[in-house]
């Protein structure tokens, strides 16, 4: 926990000091990624901040995907659905897509909206995704 604060602490002098936009960007992405590994109060504002502030950039998807996980683990199914929302499926990795899309269609389903979680899984199914890997690794976290 503390390595986390300590990164991202490093992370916000080296997005004040850095003259690349890049690397700022990449900073200020791991700053936010650090205070949420670290249960920092302020990380989901730290990642909801990033998102609105690059919204075309393809970290921004990411940033949403962390953000929609921390609130899914949170068991805010709605607020994961919010920053899932905001996770485009051409900048992330096949698995972080079809992780989301679960987790969009179990959110659904957890907040009595039967129709959208199946939308969600009925487009898993013609994926061909290996949801019963997903299902059994979501028992696993909440058991």
């Amino acid at each position: 926990m503390h390595q986390f604060s300590a990164a991202r602490f490093t992370y916000e002098r080296f997005a004040k000091d850095t003259l690349y936009a890049d690397q700022r960007l990449e900073a200020q992405f791991k700053r936010a990624v650090s205070a949420l590994e670290a249960e920092d109060e302020d990380a989901e504002g730290l990642f909801q901040s990033f998102v609105r502030t690059h919204r075309e950039h393809p970290r921004s998807s990411e940033a949403a995907f962390y953000l929609g996980n921390f609130r899914f683990d949170k068991r805010d199914y709605a607020g994961a659905l919010r920053a899932f929302s905001a996770v485009r499926a051409a900048d992330v990795w096949p698995e972080q897509r079809d992780e989301t899309t679960f987790k969009q269609g179990y959110a659904h389903m957890q907040l009595k909206q039967d129709r959208q979680a199946l939308h969600y899984f009925n487009y898993l199914k013609e994926r061909q995704a290996t949801i019963g890997l997903m299902l059994i690794t979501m028992r696993a976290i909440w058991s």
